[in-house]
C-alpha cells in the first residue's frame, strides 16, 4: 500500500466506518462512539487508516460477548488524532 495522504473530515469519516461494518443479527453487541473535542479535518491516509480501523473494530466484536460494548473513541489535538477501540 502507498501512503497516499488527503484532507479528511475525521468524524465524517469514523461514522461511514462504523456505518460499513456489517451487522450479524446472531452476534448482538453495542457500538459507543466517543469524541472527546471537535475534530474537524486532519491530512491522513483514508485507505490505510480504514483498514487498519475495520480491523480493530471487527476484532472487537469478534471477541466481544454477547451484549457486549465496545468504545470506539476519537481526541484530537492541534498536532495528533488518537483512534482508541475498547471491547470486553
Amino acid at each position: 500500500m502507498d501512503f497516499q495522504p488527503t484532507q479528511v473530515e475525521i468524524e465524517k469519516f469514523c461514522q461511514d466506518i462504523l456505518a460499513d461494518i456489517p451487522l450479524n443479527p446472531d452476534n448482538q453487541y453495542v457500538i459507543n462512539f466517543v469524541r472527546n473535542t471537535d475534530c474537524g479535518s486532519a491530512c491522513l491516509d483514508k485507505n490505510m487508516l480504514r483498514s487498519i480501523l475495520n480491523t480493530l473494530l471487527t476484532n472487537a466484536i469478534k471477541y466481544s460477548p454477547q451484549g457486549g460494548t465496545i468504545d470506539f473513541r476519537i481526541n484530537c489535538t492541534a498536532t495528533e488524532v488518537i483512534f482508541q477501540v475498547y471491547d470486553q
